[in-house]
């Protein structure tokens, strides 16, 4: 189970801050939300209100190099699951870092390795 007190985002790469991100933080930020398709490349979908912090908001605020080419995500728990997606898509409107969905804290049933 993800413990809200202790999970950290981690930065690395072409950051200019690459301080951890604390879920309160991203909670304090800005937040965005909208009925969508989630579909999973673990092969699960879902329809449903999704909410979080706009991707682009988090890379401006940490100084990300903008000129990069792609984004990678790599979830640190058993199954070490990763994964990237080009720059041009992080910076789309309509991606988040998702930390809702229905409008309650998102569950450990969407997280690889953590339900």
């Amino acid at each position: 189970m993800i413990n809200p007190q202790t999970w950290r985002l981690e930065l690395s790469g072409l950051f200019a801050d690459k301080s951890a991100w604390t879920l309160a933080q991203l909670q304090a930020m800005p937040q965005t939300s909208y009925v969508a398709r989630h579909v999973c490349v673990e092969g699960w979908s879902m329809i449903g209100h999704w909410g979080g912090v706009p991707l682009r908001a988090v890379l401006e605020k940490a100084g990300a190099d903008m000129r990069a080419k792609y984004v990678a995500f790599r979830c640190d728990d058993p199954i070490s699951y990763s994964s990237s997606i080009d720059m041009a898509t992080a910076l789309h409107p309509q991606t988040i870092l998702c930390l809702t969905y229905a409008g309650r804290p998102i569950e450990p049933k969407f997280a690889p390795g953590c339900g």
